[in-house]
């Protein structure tokens, strides 16, 4: 295919994960968090794609990328704790070459110390919090967190679940991309060398991401094959594009810090609810461009092209 994204053969990722991973935190420095610089790029947040945005405060649009990032980590931790489940089941499974499985625990490896990262971040700025690894702004529902949970321990009859992961890691590359692509005294140090740091992991991560589904997703028959199909489509709805449940307990958190927004809430709750339908920030999610190998698989798969229409 002619615009296809690069494929890593299997030697090739062990070779990466030979040069590139390291044990090293990159926390290591003793430096306070910079709280006059964002966490994230603010073109990463979904409130950024509001009418409101530009009539924020410059302090209150601040305080509100440090709030996403902070949610942005919580998650990225509960989602990776899921996934380590998956890597396990994998590893048990007969299912998969034996080359391809002796990369697995690697990558759990790689998970298991990102999680550390994201939570000890998040402790950095806020101790009390954070003093427990427990999530503070984000939420997820009860009926969520149970259904992912099920189909992390069931990679083998739901790949859905790695498609999940390829999506979120992907999208992961795009938060480093857009932050190394602010000068470099504009993103907090801290986060900027947590997001370097992941998505040299990452660029591994993807690829064996696209080498297990390779090998689960074309076996997969009938119904399981479509309960897959449309679990991916509900996953992609719901947990991509329609935000505002995510975006407004960030919202709703700088709110509780600034009283003076909160007659504004419905207005804010509002402009969420439409920001799915906004082409950039749907762009900015998922596309060609910002997860180049979810979108080059929906092309070899034409059963999935429904999943993002």
């Amino acid at each position: 295919m002619a615009n296809a994204p690069p494929r890593l053969s299997i030697v090739q990722i062990a070779d990466h994960a030979h040069r590139c991973r390291t044990d090293r935190s990159p926390l290591e420095t003793d430096l306070p968090i910079d709280f006059t610089k964002p966490f994230v790029c603010p073109s990463l947040t979904a409130l950024y794609y509001t009418p409101f945005w530009s009539k924020l405060e410059p302090t209150d649009q601040l305080r509100y990328t440090q709030l996403s990032a902070l949610s942005f980590n919580e998650l990225i931790a509960w989602f990776e704790r899921g996934f380590s489940s998956t890597l396990r089941a994998l590893m048990r499974s007969d299912r998969l070459p034996e080359e391809l499985k002796s990369l697995l625990p690697g990558f759990l490896e790689d998970e298991c110390r990102h999680q550390e990262i994201w939570w000890t971040l998040n402790r950095r700025v806020d101790p009390v919090r954070y003093s427990r690894n427990i999530a503070s702004i984000s939420k997820i529902a009860p009926a969520g967190r149970a259904l992912m949970s099920w189909l992390a321990s069931r990679p083998l009859d739901y790949p859905v679940v790695i498609w999940l992961m390829l999506v979120l890691e992907e999208h992961g590359n795009e938060i480093a991309r857009r932050c190394a692509a602010r000068r470099p005294d504009e993103i907090e140090p801290h986060f900027a060398a947590a997001y370097l740091a992941h998505v040299r992991d990452e660029i591994r991560h993807v690829q064996i991401d696209w080498h297990l589904l390779d090998s689960l997703w074309p076996s997969l028959r009938g119904w399981r094959r479509r309960m897959n199909i449309e679990l991916f489509r509900l996953v992609i709805a719901r947990l991509l594009f329609k935000t505002e449940h995510a975006s407004m307990s960030v919202v709703e958190e700088l709110v509780r810090e600034r009283p003076r927004l909160r007659l504004l809430l419905p207005q804010l709750r509002t402009q969420l609810r439409e920001v799915s339908q906004d082409r950039e920030f749907r762009s900015m999610m998922l596309s060609a461009r910002s997860t180049p190998i979810v979108f080059h698989l929906l092309d070899l798969f034409p059963e999935l092209e429904s999943v993002i229409a």
